[in-house]
């Protein structure tokens, strides 16, 4: 009986020692991450890729998801540069085709992420009854987004060319994602606050 206990505790021994020793290392790179100004460690890394998120654009994995397929992005009429970002949110409130007050973040690409040069695939997540989904969109919905201009480190709320509901495992397909930043400043060149580019 005495050697059946000793290989039953070292059989334990084999299976739990790994586990804690993964999960310490885990809980060691998740607290050591240093992750750029204005970002933050994802909390699910390295579970899930990146590492750090624009700090309004964290969210947690679903096992219900979609994904939003963008032909082309624009800020200003100009395509956004692969280090900016397209995040996916919950909408509290539409004034006709726009979002004017966001909801949860759901989901987050970085645009130089999807390397296709032909557009990128945003993730879409829903709720799948966890905790950690409380308030995911859900089936019917409408998700909105925003893109983070990662040169002025701003969140600028951004229009699909088309509003598809979300559904479970769906690719919608579209067009374009315009959005457009104020840019304070005056275009004469006379001007103190001269900036050619101002709105």
């Amino acid at each position: 009986f005495d050697k059946g206990k000793r290989t039953f505790v070292q059989k334990i021994k084999q299976i739990i020692i790994p586990i804690m020793y993964l999960l310490m290392v885990n809980l060691v790179l998740s607290n050591n991450r240093d992750c750029p100004e204005n970002f933050t460690a994802n909390p699910q890394y390295p579970s899930s890729t990146p590492e750090c998120y624009p700090d309004e654009f964290v969210f947690y994995s679903s096992t219900a998801i979609a994904y939003y397929y963008f032909y082309d992005a624009e800020l200003n009429n100009v395509d956004i540069s692969s280090e900016d970002w397209v995040g996916a949110f919950t909408c509290n409130d539409w004034d006709g085709n726009e979002c004017i007050s966001f909801g949860t973040c759901i989901g987050t690409r970085q645009w130089g992420a999807c390397n296709s040069g032909d557009g990128c695939d945003v993730p879409v997540f829903g709720s799948d009854g966890s905790a950690y989904t409380e308030g995911y969109i859900l089936a019917g919905e409408i998700p909105a987004f925003k893109i983070y201009d990662a040169s002025s480190n701003t969140y600028i709320g951004a229009q699909a060319s088309e509003n598809i509901p979300w559904v479970y495992l769906d690719y919608p397909i579209i067009n374009s994602l315009i959005a457009n930043q104020e840019i304070i400043g005056c275009t004469d060149s006379q001007a103190s606050n001269y900036d050619p580019s101002a709105t």
